[in-house]
């Protein structure tokens, strides 16, 4: 439930920055509760899109990377992979 919510909120936040900043919230609290959670590699994902809608550059890399690394065989996971410059 919490990650729907996050997804409305980042696809709210396409048009404004307090929606995107609650996604992130919504989003570090799911890490908190569920370090190992199932749905973590959709989480990173969700992280990456709301930090470059944001501009944060530098934080969506970071999300990225720790998606490619930790879950490379996630679809997730691959996405990013295949993206990355080699």
């Amino acid at each position: 439930a919490a990650l729907e919510k996050g997804k409305m909120l980042i696809a709210a936040g396409m048009s404004g920055s307090r929606a995107l900043a609650e996604a992130l919230r919504i989003l570090d609290e799911y890490a908190r509760l569920y370090p190992e959670g199932k749905f973590l590699p959709e989480a990173l994902q969700l992280r990456m899109r709301a930090n470059t809608l944001l501009g944060r550059k530098d934080a969506a890399i970071t999300a990225a990377k720790i998606l490619a690394r930790d879950f490379p065989s996630t679809p997730e996971g691959k996405e990013v992979r295949e993206a990355m410059p080699k």
